[in-house]
């Protein structure tokens, strides 16, 4: 059966509103890729960042001095005459590092007045 000129235009139409629809997505698609890619890029510098540590000047936290030797953060006090450790990890957190302190204060039987 032969297809009239008529139908064979009628088809491609379809084909180029299909073309152009597909266009349309592949750059709601590519724009939406280079927003996901920023945000990587944007957490990877965070990382980095957390894994620097504070910054020149930062070295103290609540009397307890954070060093990193090697890879790891560690904080050091003196404490009746013996020096005491805490152990943070590779990636540097005030957070955590507080709620470190505070634990170990206790254990230690420091008490910090406020």
């Amino acid at each position: 059966m032969k297809e009239t000129t008529e139908q064979v235009k009628a088809q491609l139409m379809e084909i180029k509103e299909e073309r152009n629809r597909l266009k349309a997505e592949n750059i709601k698609l590519n724009e939406e890729l280079n927003k996901y890619r920023a945000e990587i890029e944007f957490l990877h510098e965070k990382i980095d960042e957390l894994k620097r540590g504070p910054g020149p000047g930062k070295n103290n936290i609540s009397g307890w001095t954070l060093t990193k030797s090697g890879e790891y953060f560690r904080l050091f006090k003196k404490v009746g005459g013996q020096v005491k450790g805490i152990h943070l990890g590779k990636i540097f957190d005030r957070e955590k590092a507080i709620e470190k302190i505070k634990a170990k204060e206790s254990e230690l039987g420091i008490i910090r007045s406020s």
